[in-house]
């Protein structure tokens, strides 16, 4: 889970809650006849732009998925019509996130049966169906609107391909509304019940260790030294206040670049130290190990 930053309202849901303030989203999503359900969409189509085509929570590309299998999350209940706020159509309390292996295929349910392997905003509803959770879940979870760019909280386990909380990074960190005494201890529930550590989410984070595990050896069998990778990587990175890695492997890609290259090219800090910088290496997982690729690496920018 990376921090997010939303943009201006969307125009179409902006002008659909000046005429329908008390609307709910299924209401909206299903209002063919005031521009609803364009608006429903341009939510969706946004709020993906913003998330760089990543699921708010484990962070799988979502932006070439079946529309079916992405779909808007409401962190604080959409249901929930106490108060003046109308938590179905405020658009700072909307993400982008994947299906949760709710929509798997009969072959993908074999290997990962449900409900166990529910993850992401499918997991999160089951907990509150199921009563192990409140329905609102502010202070038990994190909510990547409100978490720091940096440092990361979580820290990935190579071998398994769980994740878990960062010990060190929690202790720097205090997160206003923490029902917990820790920060690592929300962490901990945000995996829980997120259910992060899925098996069809572990397996894919294994996938890609090993793509990079490849890909070095590669790489040093054709006399690429860790300088030129991190002269190549920084040609193909750019520094944006806040936004999110460009691809869900991003822990597997620190904790095997950590010895390679300095913590602040990992990590990156901007000139300006209240801003963080993030760094982009979505094409070391897609490396072909030759200079032609290392070369085409250069050009290409986030």
């Amino acid at each position: 889970m990376k921090r997010i930053i939303k943009g201006a309202i969307p125009e179409k849901l902006l002008r659909y809650v000046e005429t329908n303030p008390n609307a709910t989203w299924d209401e909206m999503s299903s209002d063919n006849t005031s521009g609803g359900s364009q608006a429903a969409q341009e939510c969706r189509n946004q709020a993906i732009r913003e998330q760089k085509g990543l699921c708010a929570y484990c962070e799988r590309e979502i932006s070439t998925e079946d529309p079916l299998r992405r779909r808007i999350e409401h962190f604080h209940p959409k249901s929930d019509r106490t108060g003046n706020i109308n938590w179905g159509l405020d658009w700072k309390n909307m993400l982008a996130t994947c299906d949760g292996g709710s929509r798997s295929s009969d072959e993908e349910r074999f290997a990962h049966p449900l409900p166990k392997s529910l993850s992401c905003d499918a997991s999160k509803d089951y907990m509150i169906q199921t009563h192990k959770i409140p329905m609102v879940c502010e202070g038990y979870m994190l909510n990547p609107l409100e978490i720091p760019a940096y440092p990361n909280l979580f820290t990935l386990h190579k071998g398994t391909g769980d994740i878990s909380p960062d010990e060190a990074n929690c202790a720097r960190i205090e997160i206003a509304g923490n029902v917990f005494e820790t920060t690592a201890q929300l962490v901990e529930s945000t995996i829980q019940i997120l259910n992060l550590n899925s098996s069809r989410l572990t397996e894919k984070r294994r996938l890609v260790v090993i793509n990079i595990d490849q890909n070095k050896k590669r790489l040093k069998a054709i006399g690429i030294t860790p300088e030129k990778c991190q002269q190549n990587l920084l040609s193909a990175t750019v520094v944006k206040n806040g936004l999110r890695f460009s691809q869900p492997c991003v822990l597997a890609l620190e904790l095997i670049l950590k010895p390679i290259f300095n913590p602040w090219i990992i990590r990156g800090e901007a000139d300006n130290k209240e801003k963080t910088a993030s760094v982009v290496f979505t094409q070391l997982s897609t490396l072909n190990a030759d200079e032609e690729s290392l070369e085409a690496i250069e050009d290409w920018h986030y």
